[in-house]
């Protein structure tokens, strides 16, 4: 009988194992939103989500992990989802870059692909016309310095993520 107990529960308790799903939960709330629907793409994949009149939205996207581009009808940022992933994102549109925030499992690289858009808009943000050859050469590789800093300094992200930001410096400078 006790032999019979200890396999009922141990198959219970393999049964009750979180496991990952094969696909994202992506919601949110917009506020001033600047249409009826949301747009989540990248290269390989593109879906319309309704948004709700009160701005609200949810769906659940089947993907493949990586960086996408989430567009809202007026602007867009970059978003990283993942399958098994349950994030929730608010946004203002009338200050979006400084208020797109994401909360849920998986967030942090969400939050940290934000976070890293506000600091290269405020690196970026230099009277360059007035610069020399060597001055402009000097404040790139300042600029350049910064960047592999901040996103050094992030361990906890998906290396998918650090990996794209650490890539994509070239591009950005």
């Amino acid at each position: 009988m006790n032999k019979l107990l200890l396999v009922i529960c141990t198959i219970t308790l393999i049964a009750c194992q979180e496991k990952s799903n094969d696909f994202v939960i992506f919601s949110g709330q917009i506020t001033d939103k600047n249409s009826d629907s949301i747009v989540v793409r990248n290269n390989d994949y593109s879906k319309t989500i309704r948004v709700n009149e009160d701005g609200s939205f949810s769906d659940t996207l089947n993907i493949k992990g990586g960086i996408y581009n989430f567009y809202d009808g007026g602007e867009s940022t970059n978003i990283f989802l993942k399958n098994g992933y349950d994030i929730r994102m608010t946004l203002d549109t009338k200050m979006f870059d400084e208020t797109a925030t994401y909360t849920g499992l998986g967030a942090e690289n969400s939050n940290f692909l934000a976070k890293k858009s506000l600091l290269e808009e405020k690196l970026m943000d230099k009277d360059f016309e007035n610069l020399d050859e060597k001055a402009l050469d000097d404040t790139f590789a300042e600029i350049k310095t910064e960047l592999i800093e901040f996103i050094s300094s992030n361990k906890e992200l998906d290396t998918m993520v650090t990996n794209y930001s650490l890539n994509n410096l070239d591009r950005i400078i």
